[in-house]
């Protein structure tokens, strides 16, 4: 992480190995900096519309149950959704989903 970001916290959950012919094996990573806050769920429930109930908070993907979701802060960073990728996952047969953001001091 480059400064002047400070991690103040992160955590790596296991979620499972690899199923065969199925999926490889899956992780939960999050970082939380300072002012800003980002993350992903794989939550298989379509109708899961916030994590946060907060006004305030902005989905990357209109639609799916794979989230990139994000709540700017206290003001004092700006966020902003540049684009989205996706890439090709040859063994579970959907695509995993890419958010690219900029994020900067305000």
């Amino acid at each position: 992480m480059p400064q002047p970001w400070t991690v103040v916290n992160f955590n790596a959950t296991f979620v499972h190995g690899v199923i065969e012919e199925v999926s490889p094996p899956r992780w939960i990573n999050e970082v939380a900096v300072e002012h800003a806050v980002i993350w992903t769920a794989d939550t298989n429930n379509p109708a899961y519309d916030k994590a946060t109930a907060q006004d305030t908070e902005r989905k990357v993907f209109a639609n799916g149950i794979d989230r990139i979701d994000w709540l700017a802060g206290d003001g004092s960073v700006q966020l902003e959704l540049t684009g989205t990728r996706a890439v090709p996952m040859s063994v579970d047969t959907h695509e995993a989903r890419v958010a690219l953001f900029r994020i900067r001091l305000a």
